[in-house]
């Protein structure tokens, strides 16, 4: 619908006209002349350009819904008919144009409208007065005073009446990732989603084994499926597999349950693909509690304030020196500290606290422990430490007048030890004012056997030498132990197993005496001559033996023979002769080699 401005008539009485109109284009100025003489001049520069600037073109983008109207001047005026119109099958329905606004107003079939402001021209005043829309070809066209039409095809932005084409199903194939939409013309649009999204697969027996998952994807399975891990329960039978692939490599991460889903199993597994040839990883279980549920890991510390006493189900946590019930023996500067609760049936379980932060000067890596019971009410042990480092045992606590036989310090580890007292398993010699003694037990494979060692660097109240630094060792077995003896002294080490010196004896040691456990004998004053042809019990190459006189009292006399044939391991003396007889204090010092001992000294 067009409409066209109608100005109003003059009265008889008032017939005062124009009858002469002048415009000078150099000053812009109107002058118009009446029948009784009166002129009227009105200037028209700023409300009219001074050229005759005039739409001469208009063009529509139909992918951005502008609308483009080019003046002589080569201005334009742009204008987005989107949100105005609807993309669906709305068309034009009617224009309407006011000459007074210069405003024309576009009404389409859904009764919404465009309006556009037209911009005026100069001398002519080549407006548009009229407009008309082509429903058969798309056409806009505006006609100005002048005649002069401008047109512009709207089509290829809104739906064609006669194309009303729409979606009349969509359907989806997981099997091959199609995406299909079929439209009212029996024309469909394909789209393959793949690659963008994780492919899931939930029909049970389509995977047969689980090393042909090395792509992105999540599926089910059987217990036929081949390399799947093995499930504890036989009522397990379906499995769901998220696989995770990372450059040339990735992951499978596979959950079952049981068909009541009391219980839980997840496992972890990773692979490798070298050129094709893919190598995989065994199947790592991951902890679930014993309800079934998956145990829980947060290394989130609570804030502001929490109790470990809330702590009742099996789990890893980290923890810091803010908690209630935190150990008290916790260092003050130990910031984080990790919980680890084991909760064993339903009435009881285990808190573990470990530290591991510290200074140069400050022990680190301790560990404590505590239990718990809840037949009526949940009842707390006290923290325990276990000990401030090392492999395990307990160095916190000063432990005396134990048992060191006892099998529980038959274990590898570190103890604490006091004062011996009237422990008689301690070695004899360790001083009984050494408060602060460190045993150590490295126990050698199954069969109970293994070695002791203590360490003692107390000092007695008296002055030196009584300063000891001193360590003593045993070995064992599961059915006995050796002597301790002493291998250190004041950081220097000692050789008392072979260094051990026995007065000479005649009726006990005869003239072929034992060097098992004597290193040296000697003859004194009141002892017996020594008439010696050889040594026995010799067990070592390089086994040294020194025989020593004494004395100087001439009732004493020693005499080592040169012999081969009265001894089971004989002498060799140095300088080749048949006897060597030993004066005042001399001494003589041999050597074991090839079963014979060789005087070198």
């Amino acid at each position: 619908m067009t409409t066209i401005y109608n100005p109003q008539q003059l009265e008889a009485d008032e017939n005062t006209f124009l009858t002469a109109l002048a415009f000078a284009t150099g000053t812009g100025i109107l002058t118009a002349t009446r029948n009784d003489g009166v002129t009227i001049t009105q200037s028209l520069d700023g409300r009219y350009a001074t050229a005759n600037t005039y739409v001469s073109s208009a063009a529509f983008d139909t992918s951005d819904g502008e609308l483009t109207l080019t003046r002589t001047d080569a201005g334009t005026v742009v204008v987005d008919l989107d949100g105005r119109y609807s993309q669906t099958d709305v068309y034009l329905d009617s224009a309407a144009f006011n000459s007074g606004t210069r405003e024309l107003t576009l009404t389409l079939t859904d009764a919404s409208t465009v309006k556009v402001t037209i911009p005026t021209g100069a001398d002519g005043n080549d407006y548009v007065n009229a407009a008309a829309f082509n429903t058969g070809n798309g056409v806009l066209t505006l006609t100005r005073t002048d005649t002069g039409t401008v047109t512009a095809d709207l089509d290829g932005r809104y739906v064609e009446t006669a194309d009303d084409i729409y979606l009349s199903g969509v359907a989806w194939n997981q099997n091959t990732g199609d995406l299909t939409f079929s439209r009212n013309n029996s024309t469909n649009i394909v789209e393959n989603i793949d690659g963008r999204f994780v492919p899931f697969k939930y029909t049970v027996g389509v995977v047969t084994d689980l090393d042909d998952l090395v792509t992105t994807q999540v599926q089910v399975c059987d217990k036929t499926a081949a390399n799947r891990p093995t499930a504890s329960s036989a009522s397990m039978d379906n499995f769901s597999v998220l696989v995770i692939q990372a450059g040339s490599g990735g992951s499978q991460l596979c959950i079952a349950s049981d068909a009541d889903s009391s219980d839980n199993q997840a496992w972890i597994r990773m692979w490798k693909d070298d050129a094709g040839s893919y190598t995989f990883t065994d199947w790592t279980e991951l902890p679930t509690s014993t309800t079934g549920n998956f145990v829980p890991f947060d290394l989130t510390i609570p804030s502001p304030s929490y109790n470990l006493n809330d702590y009742l189900t099996t789990g890893i946590f980290s923890v810091d020196k803010n908690a209630t019930n935190i150990p008290s023996g916790m260092p003050s500067w130990n910031d984080e500290a990790v919980l680890q609760v084991y909760k064993s049936g339903s009435d009881n379980g285990i808190q573990l606290v470990y530290s591991a932060s510290g200074t140069a000067t400050t022990e680190v890596g301790r560990i404590f422990f505590r239990t718990w019971e809840d037949y009526a009410g949940v009842t707390w042990s006290g923290w325990v430490g276990v000990n401030t480092g090392g492999i395990s045992g307990d160095l916190e606590n000063a432990y005396a007048a134990i048992d060191l036989d006892s099998a529980s310090y038959r274990n590898t580890g570190y103890w604490g030890l006091g004062a011996k007292g009237a422990a008689t398993t301690w070695p004899a010699e360790l001083p009984a004012t050494s408060d602060y003694n460190i045993l150590e037990t490295i126990k050698t494979g199954s069969l109970g056997a293994g070695q002791q060692k203590i360490m003692c660097a107390d000092y007695d109240s008296g002055t030196a030498p009584d300063t000891h630094i001193r360590e003593w060792k045993r070995v064992f077995d599961s059915s006995a132990e050796t002597d301790w003896y002493e291998y250190q002294f004041q950081g220097q080490p000692i050789y008392k197993q072979v260094l051990h010196t026995t007065l000479y004896v005649s009726a006990t040691h005869g003239n072929n005496p034992d060097t098992s456990n004597t290193a040296a004998y000697y003859v004194t004053l009141g002892g017996d001559s020594l008439y010696l042809y050889g040594f026995q019990n010799g067990y070592a190459e390089g086994q040294t033996m020194r025989i020593f006189r004494e004395t100087n009292s001439t009732s004493v006399i020693v005499t080592i023979y040169n012999n081969i044939y009265y001894a089971v391991q004989p002498i060799y003396l140095m300088d080749g002769g048949t006897s060597l007889t030993l004066i005042n204090y001399q001494s003589a010092e041999f050597i074991f080699h090839n079963n014979i001992w060789f005087q070198y000294k």
